[in-house]
């Protein structure tokens, strides 16, 4: 770093004649004014990833990672720790609610100038601070070394969640419920799924050599890691006539050899992330009929940008569907139905029909997304 490099210094023993023998240098680190007691700084943003296909109310495990330097923020670098871990106090999510007391657990960390930090928390923590702790601390006065532990040693890095890690869930617009009515809220929870998804996805599309070919994919990890409860974790719908489903054991298939589809496309136009409304408008518009059977519709007549969709109201990411609340009036289902980013919201008719029960004239029928919406 820039205040270790301004230090260094290197002597002339050219002069020096050892007649035959061997001449034994010793290297001196010596801190300097700017090299002195300071915090190690964050250096990486985190990742998140979803370690295998337990499910969200079974514990699923989650790793999120980065890195700590060796230097202060203004680049200089600090003393380095004698015996390095990192202390993280978690937040334990008792049915949506924070318990009071946190729980705290240490990381032991190898002593380098990066120190490459992971935790893995399961859905059932809420939030985290943490920070690095040195478990060996020399005392000059008595001339001796004391041992700690990750709870009491020095802190050697600020204290709190200062990467702003989200949540396992947004517990504040999708309070708890038994049935999931949070899950694929925003929070680690949700992003790391969706991570582990585009990994398991791509590698299938590319293992046989030709993406466009689902016959060359390799289903193997697809079929291992993502399960019904990976998809239902980050409240990916079926279309069901019309109609918002979840998948099942009848579904399970589709859905996988659907995902792995949707990034062939990704990867057919250059990008190797989809955001969940990509995902959902392929799930919602693609058709499949079997394993042997090319996918068509979907993202492959209409690879539309992330930020540019009609509404799924089911979506609990953002406001797409008109807001977080369901519409219950007349001015919230015509802003959803034809201001959401500029376009008609397909799903706004659903919703009118669901909570209203709404029908067409004397028919009684259902007004129809298609062909009412303008009506």
């Amino acid at each position: 770093t820039k205040g270790e490099s301004a230090y260094l210094q290197f002597a002339d023993f050219k002069y020096l004649n050892p007649k035959g023998g061997t001449l034994f240098v010793k290297a001196c680190y010596e801190p300097g004014t700017d090299l002195k007691e300071g915090f190690y700084q964050t250096i990486t943003e985190p990742s998140y990833e979803r370690y295998g296909d337990k499910s969200t109310p079974d514990g699923g495990v989650y790793a999120i990672s980065f890195s700590y330097g060796r230097h202060n923020e203004d680049e200089y670098g600090v003393i380095r720790m004698r015996d390095p871990s990192v202390r993280i106090d978690y937040t334990v999510d008792v049915d949506g609610t924070p318990h009071t007391k946190p729980l705290s657990i240490g990381i032991d960390l190898e002593n380098k100038d990066i120190l490459p930090v992971t935790f893995t928390p399961s859905s059932g923590l809420i939030s985290m601070q943490y920070s690095l702790r040195d478990k060996l601390l020399y005392n000059v006065g008595k001339e001796e070394t004391t041992t700690y532990n990750f709870y009491t040693g020095a802190e050697r890095s600020q204290t709190g969640n200062l990467l702003m890690i989200p949540d396992n869930f947004n517990y504040d617009e999708y309070p708890y419920t038994s049935d999931g009515g949070h899950l694929g809220s925003e929070g680690f929870v949700t992003i790391s799924t969706l991570n582990q998804i585009a990994k398991l996805c791509i590698a299938a599309a590319q293992a046989g050599g030709d993406i466009t070919d689902m016959q060359t994919w390799d289903m193997t990890d697809v079929n291992l890691n993502i399960s019904l409860d990976t998809v239902t974790d980050v409240n990916l719908k079926n279309n069901s006539n019309g109609k918002p489903v979840a998948f099942n054991a009848a579904t399970r298939t589709k859905v996988r050899y659907m995902l792995v589809d949707a990034y062939s496309v990704a990867l057919q136009n250059g990008q190797q992330t989809l955001d969940w409304h990509q995902l959902q408008y392929h799930l919602w518009n693609a058709k499949y009929v079997n394993t042997s059977t090319p996918i068509t519709g979907g993202l492959h007549t209409n690879f539309v940008d992330a930020n540019n969709w009609g509404a799924y109201n089911w979506c609990r990411l953002d406001d797409c569907a008109g807001g977080a609340i369901p519409i219950t009036n007349l001015e919230e289902l015509l802003a959803a139905a034809w201001e959401v980013n500029g376009k008609p919201n397909p799903n706004a008719l659903n919703l009118l029909n669901d909570n209203f029960y709404l029908r067409r004239g004397i028919t009684a029928k259902e007004f129809d997304p298609a062909s009412n919406l303008q009506e």
